[in-house]
């Protein structure tokens, strides 16, 4: 019965439903010779090559009422699970096909080279190529514009149009960035390369090239960046199976191919690789053995190189069960094996060094046994087109029962059926016993030169329906397809194929043996068969059983079942996913991955064995992927430390909105009496919580930090000082840590009144290294106004934790306790301080314990009467100490004395200045600049300052000098930078001050 199909839409759906059905998912379908010219090329001249291979494609209108870009996109994004939809390439929602824009609510296409840079527009040609055209809705198509290729920090949400919410693309608070979702960066990468490589400004096309640099929105300039992430990309995200049918759909309409989806190691091969550390990634020297008869042996030495000459591996992640894969070690492997059945298997190999791999997809073709068990003496023709434009193309079987050699043959046609044979075409190769010869115009339609083992701008295959086609040998006629002297039409807009009945050539042709099919019907090109030629297995495997589900993700989950029986074995297995197809797999277990969170699916699988009987489907299990896990919002981290913030200039610490009252920044006292600071510990300002009415009976202020990286640290710890005076009963402190934003830590806390000065607090955060995370200081009030608490400081240091130390400060007093007072100061802030006594009897004795980090400070001691605290009326002492280390004692002096002195690895007094007189910097006294950089101006008041000394750290006199009465100007350019003591002497006082130098 001959059906006359009308349609080319359906005709090409045919085609696609073969390509879908028939193709394995990891394996394209090249025409044969398509890269020959690129073979043994590499860098610019690889380049050049593909250029002139994929050049001169048949091109499509943007929008039009016949064939055009929407068209080939519903077919290349059409929804695996949903035929009626397609999948936007950036969101990855799934949308209806039909809603072409509708109105902002549907699809649009989307340029992946952004059609601004090179200003090519819509234009035929660059402007719908549909090789870097892709599905995209509206909001997300119009968000990415023309953004450079480059990792992002925000997660972009598309809040407009039908199709609208979160999409797993990024953009960039920082930079004009676009990040896609990890399933199609190397989609894109791959797109963008191709682009770089078809158009290189001939015939009036744009001249693309790939930048390192991030373009502006403006600039119109033909280059797209950034090459160094697009190469990380395509290393990262290999080569798929949807990419795969993607290039085979769009190479049916444009009849150009994407090379660096045929040969990802085209992209090494042309530009450089390099990992992190410089490496380059290994890849395939041999080529494949593609063909084998049943029951011979089959063999595929393959060999390998590494760029760096690193040790590489060798892995086959797909082989049929009859093939063993041995790798030698040394960058070389081995496949072999043998089996009686005949068809197509797929193998996938892999080779890789530490960082960077290259993969090798190819199909092997098992034919028929020879030996002389077929059915026919001689090659016959199996198949004719002649259909529409240049679609001409004629198949060749052989059943004779072993491989034939073409030398022998060629193939001549006779004009208009007049006149003798001509335009002969010599055939070459050979074809295996069971298989076909095919042979097609150079012009014929994609799907064609698909199947095409030879393809021909010979005259031979410029026939038309009334032109007969003879099959020669040795120039002999063995075979004919039309009545020779005959110019009747006997084949016009039809394709022909040889019964199965028909097992011998003939010299006369007759209608008898063939059967008629539509103009452009290509579905039977590529295999015939004929009676007699083995009935072969026909019993399906067994239906796997005891199918588990295991490790369920956000977006994947493991697959494993028994294994199933065949009275021939087992060749692979057909995982279906929502009831259709996924994926095969020739092992029994399976990881399905590129799923949506939180969603529910059901899997099933079968068995097939390698004559192509299938199995029932297993019972079906259902699945739910998991919820995303909580994360940090973070759109961007610190990850340079030391981090200090003290609230002088801006403050990057945010109010908690879930708590009662916000934290105050404040210089100077509180407002409040008895309660809180008298001022910043470092700087003005600082941050405090105000207890005072509204704030109080027990409520809460918080305050979170900025995100910390802290993934590449080796150590960590955050310091801080803190304030909090008030009734003993006021509020409480604590410091919380998080690494995904809900769930909260406390590292430390502290509750009640802890004295007047300023305390220091360290806290370890060596559990975090490796992560990301935030703090935050949560201030809780009690039922009391005298509660105010405050916080200044902060430090996230990565350096090596700060010592602290112990001092102890031994005081016994003279006759008059009340006249003694003592500080310690880090600065012009006071660590620590006592008195006066005038409760404590004469002569007794008190011991203070102080703990400060490792530092420099300065101990004053004083009594108001100025005679010291010995020996005029009592025998006084002091004796401040570190452990065993006494670092200064005494009694006798006047008004004062000071000492400086450093704790920590160097335990040392540096200066003891004895008689000093308090009320001399408040008269005036003062050094300037400080920190200095050239000159320091001392100020002297009411000092008659005679002589000044510079000191390091270390204990050693740098500089001295005189002084001028009142004020005078040292010169410091000697001094390298760092912190030194300043001492200036008169006749009766001494001053030591710090200063820096810069």
């Amino acid at each position: 019965m001959l059906i006359n199909f009308k349609s080319q839409n359906f005709i090409r759906g045919i085609i696609l439903l073969l390509l879908m059905g028939l193709i394995h998912p990891l394996q394209a379908q090249i025409p044969a010779g398509y890269y020959d010219a690129a073979n043994g090329k590499t860098g610019e001249q690889l380049k050049a090559a593909l250029n002139d291979i994929i050049s001169g494609h048949t091109t499509y209108p943007y929008s039009s009422s016949s064939t055009d870009v929407w068209d080939i996109l519903k077919e290349a994004d059409r929804d695996p699970n949903n035929s009626a939809n397609v999948i936007g390439i950036y969101s990855g929602f799934s949308m209806d096909a039909t809603a072409e824009y509708n109105n902002g609510d549907g699809w649009n296409r989307e340029h992946v080279w952004a059609k601004s840079r090179g200003d090519f527009g819509t234009s035929e040609g660059a402007g719908t190529d549909c090789h870097h055209l892709a599905v995209a809705d509206i909001s997300t198509n119009g968000a990415r514009g023309n953004m450079n290729f480059d990792y992002g920090d925000t997660y972009y949400v598309d809040t407009q149009g039908f199709y609208s919410g979160s999409t797993l693309s990024k953009t960039s608070s920082t930079a004009d960035v676009w990040e896609p979702r990890d399933e199609v960066k190397g989609d894109v990468a791959r797109m963008i390369f191709y682009m770089a490589t078809r158009y290189e400004g001939e015939n009036g096309e744009p001249d693309l090239e790939l930048t390192e640099s991030l373009l502006s929105g403006t600039d119109k300039s033909p280059y797209h960046g950034k090459l160094s992430v697009l190469l990380e990309w395509h290393q990262q995200d290999p080569v798929s199976a949807t990419e795969i049918q993607r290039n085979d759909i769009i190479y049916s309409y444009q009849n150009n191919r994407n090379p660096f989806i045929d040969h990802p190691e085209y992209v090494c091969e042309i530009y450089s690789c390099s990992t992190s550390g410089g490496n380059n990634a290994p890849y395939f020297t041999s080529s494949p053995v593609t063909s084998v008869a049943a029951g011979t042996n089959y063999s595929y030495s393959i060999t390998t190189t590494d760029p760096e000459g690193d040790n590489v591996n060798i892995s086959a992640s797909l082989l049929p069960t009859w093939m063993s894969f041995t790798d030698n070690g040394n960058g070389t492997a081995i496949i072999s094996g043998s089996t009686q059945t005949s068809g197509d298997y797929s193998v996938s190999l892999n080779v890789s060094d530490a960082s960077a791999s290259n993969a090798q997809n190819f199909t092997v073709s098992v034919t028929s046994s020879g030996g002389g068990t077929g059915t026919a003496s001689e090659l016959i023709f199996s198949e004719y087109i002649e259909g529409s434009s240049y679609n001409k193309g004629l198949e060749i079987a052989n059943f004779t029962g072993s491989s034939v050699d073409l030398s022998a043959y060629s193939i001549m046609k006779q004009t208009n059926g007049s006149g003798s044979w001509t335009g002969e075409l010599s055939l070459s190769g050979s074809i295996a016993n069971g298989d076909v010869f095919v042979v097609v115009n150079s012009n014929a339609a994609s799907a064609m030169q698909t199947e095409a083992d030879l393809i021909s701008s010979s005259a031979a295959l410029s026939f038309n329906g009334n032109d007969p086609i003879g099959l020669f040998k040795n120039g002999q006629l063995i075979d004919v397809i039309g009545n020779f002297n005959s110019s009747s039409s006997f084949g016009q807009n039809t394709t022909l194929v040889r019964g199965e009945t028909v097992t011998e050539p003939t010299t006369t042709y007759s209608t008898s043996e063939w059967d008629g099919y539509a103009s452009d019907t290509f579905s039977f090109l590529g295999s015939h068969s004929i009676a007699g030629s083995g009935g072969g297995d026909t019993e399906a495997p067994s239906t796997p059983s005891n199918l588990l589900v295991s490790n369920v993700t956000e977006t994947s989950f493991d697959l494993s079942w028994d294994t199933s029986t065949d009275n021939l074995g087992v060749d692979q297995y057909v995982i279906y996913l929502d009831g259709s197809f996924y994926a095969n797999s020739i092992s029994t277990t399976a990881t399905v991955n590129g799923l949506s969170v939180s969603t529910n699916y059901v899997v099933n699988i079968s068995a097939q064995d390698a004559a192509g009987n299938e199995s029932n489907q297993s019972s079906n299990v259902g699945v739910t992927t998991s919820a995303p896990l909580p994360s940090l919002d973070c759109q961007s981290s610190i990850n340079s430390f030391p981090y200090q913030q003290g609230f002088e200039n801006g403050n990057d610490w945010v109010q908690s909105i879930s708590d009662d009252f916000d934290w105050t920044v404040n210089s100077g006292a509180t407002g409040s009496s008895n309660t809180g600071p008298s001022s910043a510990y470092e700087g003005n300002y600082y941050f405090y919580v105000e207890a005072s009415s509204p704030n109080y009976s027990y409520k809460t202020a918080t305050i979170e930090s900025p995100c910390f990286d802290l993934s590449n640290e080796n150590q960590a710890s955050f310091n801080f000082n803190y304030h909090m005076y008030g009734a003993s009963n006021m509020g409480s402190l604590m410091l919380q840590v998080t690494t995904d934003g809900d769930n909260w830590s406390t590292l430390w806390s502290k509750s009640g009144n802890q004295g007047t000065s300023w305390q220091a607090e360290n806290i370890d955060l060596s559990a975090y290294l490796g992560e990301t995370i935030k703090l935050r200081v949560v201030g809780q009030t009690s039922d009391t106004w005298q509660g105010d608490m405050a916080i200044d400081n902060l430090e996230l240091s990565t350096a090596q934790p700060v010592v602290e130390t112990t001092l102890n400060l031994s005081l016994t007093f003279d006759n008059y306790p009340e006249e003694t007072t003592w500080e310690i100061l880090a600065g012009s802030t006071v660590i620590a301080e006592g008195g006066p006594y005038g409760n404590y009897a004469d002569g007794s004795t008190i011991n203070v314990s102080i703990t400060v980090p490792e530092g420099c400070y300065d101990f004053n001691i004083y009594d108001s009467y100025g005679d010291g605290i010995c020996c005029s009326y009592g025998s006084g002492s002091f004796t401040l100490s570190n452990g065993n280390n006494v670092i200064v004692s005494g009694g006798s002096f006047g008004s004062g004395e000071s000492t400086n002195f450093c704790v920590g690895n160097n335990l040392r007094s540096l200066t003891r200045t004895e008689s000093i007189s308090s009320e001399i910097e408040s008269a005036g006294f003062n050094v300037y600049p400080n920190p200095a950089i050239t000159e320091l101006e001392i100020f002297t008041g009411k000092m008659d300052a005679t002589a000044y000394q510079i000191i390091s750290l270390s204990g050693k006199i740098e500089q001295s000098g005189n002084l001028n009465a009142k004020s005078s100007t040292i010169d410091v350019t000697n001094l390298e930078s760092g912190l030194y003591v300043l001492k200036v002497l008169d006749s009766e006082n001494v001053v030591v001050k710090k200063i820096m130098v810069k």
